[in-house]
């Protein structure tokens, strides 16, 4: 049986080698969908530090007119100052960031000719939560790829098992051909010498037998090899079994964790929109100053991207929980 055993263990590779392509693949898809979303994230890093950079510049250039009015001192000019000095080094960071970003994308994807006008300025709100439905644990084991290959590893170190059993089992051998030679001899013919040619047809068939008496302990290291792997593939699967249950669940569970979150983060984008346009208001009734209107404006910036940072986490759970 062990040449059976052979080509049965052949065909197992064949198949989880099949069945890793696929989970590979998934792999790949998943990590496209979380590279693209992470585009989209940077693009907005990118917006905010540019907003962030223009308004302390326009601040810096009221200070500076207060300062030619007196209204303020040097110290006053060099603060802002600062404040454009670092806001003008989170832009050129963040784009440089998102040049490398959209780089390593355009490999991944194959895509040389993808340009940041092809990236959306914002994920799409998503208005109602997931439909995610509790899985059956024995459904899940059993349509799990990682028990599956468990399985297949668990058969496969079994057969394995064979070969080495009958490793000093004798050996009978069935023997048959057939060969043709062709032979040269010098006969008399007329008194001359002539050289005479003629083919010999020889047919045999046979038995024989090989058997090795000792191998030096080598097939009972190999048995002891084999039966090794056959445990640890054992208490693999095992283990496997009492996990992808489990596991599901968690992940099951951080869908909605993520999904509250995100609904946080969008209550906290409302109140800073609303606080924005109430700054706006009272800017324009003279009761807010425009560095006060601004810093409201980057609290929405940053409360946006907060928001969707957090819809991102919830679409890339929910793509590894399916």
């Amino acid at each position: 049986g062990a040449l059976e055993a052979a080509r049965k263990i052949s065909r197992i590779d064949r198949d989880l080698a099949q069945m890793n392509y696929a989970a590979a693949y998934r792999a790949l898809a998943a990590e496209i969908r979380s590279a693209y979303l992470g585009l989209v994230l940077q693009k907005m890093v990118v917006r905010n530090t540019e907003d962030a950079a223009r308004l302390a510049q326009e601040n810096l250039n009221r200070q500076q007119a207060r300062y030619s009015a007196n209204q303020v001192t040097y110290g006053e000019i060099m603060l802002h100052q600062l404040r454009l000095d670092e806001a003008s080094l989170a832009m050129r960071r963040a784009k440089a960031d998102w040049e490398f970003t959209l780089g390593a994308f355009r490999s991944l994807c194959g895509n040389a000719a993808l340009s940041a006008a092809d990236i959306p300025d914002a994920i799409a709100d998503v208005p109602t939560p997931p439909s995610v439905v509790p899985a059956v644990a024995s459904s899940v084991t059993e349509a799990s790829d990682a028990v599956q290959v468990a399985e297949k590893e668990v058969t496969k170190a079994k057969l394995a098992c064979v070969a080495p059993r009958y490793a000093l089992f004798p050996r009978l051998g069935l023997v048959a051909g057939i060969s043709r030679d062709e032979n040269n001899r010098d006969i008399m013919v007329n008194g001359m010498v002539a050289p005479y040619r003629y083919k010999v047809d020889t047919l045999y068939a046979g038995a024989q037998v090989n058997w090795t008496i000792f191998d030096g302990f080598n097939s009972k290291g190999q048995r002891l090899a084999a039966r090794t792997r056959l445990r640890r593939a054992e208490q693999r699967l095992s283990t496997l079994r009492e996990v992808t249950a489990r596991n599901l669940e968690r992940e099951r569970t951080n869908v909605g964790f993520t999904w509250d979150s995100y609904q946080v983060a969008q209550m906290r984008l409302r109140m800073a929109r609303e606080g924005l346009a109430h700054m706006r208001e009272e800017a324009k009734r003279g009761q807010a100053s425009q560095e006060q209107v601004d810093t409201a404006q980057a609290a929405a910036f940053y409360n946006e991207y907060m928001a969707q940072s957090a819809l991102a986490a919830n679409l890339n759970e929910l793509v590894q929980y399916l």
